[in-house]
């Protein structure tokens, strides 16, 4: 159930290799407060979901324009791994966040009509979307607490699950530094996202 927690089984990254290009698909990029934050892009590694943690995680998804036929995969696979919370982010940050909704009162809508019991909306997962992509990675990190019953449960980790062609590893590496040495998001930060290939020039 929620309270049993299953640490994802990734490999880690140093902070020196931050501007690397990683040969591994899928990292431990990190920790803030006390969440082990990892990272992997659905194009490099096509068995990201069999890495999932079982409970008691936190999905942050980035995808753009491009990436519209990786939405469905993605919020089902996610689901299946009881995903807690949701933050989606990039161009396509509001899509993502309405097929993750979808999916949910859908499974809800088969459970009602499989038992003839109506379910209780309030312990679904919670999902928002983000404009400002590193506003949303320190609401993901740093303060998204999931709840049910008026009871927080304990997110243990933070998924970064990156549909984009460009790859932003390197950026959420920087924002992770950033985050631990005080930053805090502002109405005056950047809404575009820092892609791999653009911090590599």
């Amino acid at each position: 159930m929620l309270n049993t927690h299953n640490h994802c089984q990734f490999s880690t990254v140093s902070s020196n290799q931050i501007y690397n290009t990683q040969s591994i698909p899928v990292t431990k990029i990190g920790e803030l407060n006390n969440r082990q934050i990892f990272y992997t892009n659905v194009r490099v590694d096509l068995h990201w979901f069999e890495k999932l943690p079982s409970s008691n995680w936190l999905a942050f998804t980035i995808a753009d324009d491009a990436d519209q036929e990786l939405l469905n995969e993605t919020t089902i696979k996610c689901l299946d791994s009881n995903v807690l919370y949701t933050c989606s982010a990039g161009q396509l940050g509001s899509d993502t966040e309405d097929y993750f909704d979808s999916e949910i009162v859908l499974r809800q809508v088969q459970i009602e009509e499989r038992t003839g019991k109506p379910q209780n909306y309030d312990i679904s997962p919670m999902t928002t979307f983000h404009k400002n992509f590193g506003e949303g990675f320190w609401f993901a990190t740093t303060v998204a607490n999931a709840t049910v019953y008026d009871e927080y449960i304990p997110i243990d980790d933070v998924v970064c699950i990156d549909m984009t062609q460009q790859g932003v590893k390197n950026y959420l590496l920087e924002l992770i530094n950033k985050i631990q040495n005080g930053w805090l998001p502002s109405d005056n930060e950047t809404k575009d996202i820092k892609y791999d290939n653009d911090l590599k020039k």
